[in-house]
């Protein structure tokens, strides 16, 4: 039995609360702090061509979240 398989077995229970899928760990970058999450989304604002989606259960006031907004609404246009 192939080691890595049996590891990811032990997570099979969360396909009960939801979708769930298998991401290889080489498609996935680790973002170490909140100014790096916001940059990244920036870039991905900035090279959106048809629609921005996003779902956030708190979206603040710091300055981080008015440059998304403005980032958001400069694509629109």
């Amino acid at each position: 039995m192939n080691p890595s398989s049996s590891c990811l077995n032990k997570f099979n229970w969360i396909s009960n609360y939801g979708p769930s899928f298998i991401i290889p760990a080489s498609h996935c970058d680790v973002l170490y702090e909140p100014s790096d999450f916001f940059k990244e989304l920036n870039n991905i604002f900035a090279n959106a061509k048809k629609r921005i989606y996003i779902s956030s259960l708190y979206f603040g006031t710091d300055p981080y979240e008015y440059e998304l907004v403005d980032k958001i609404c400069l694509q629109k246009q």
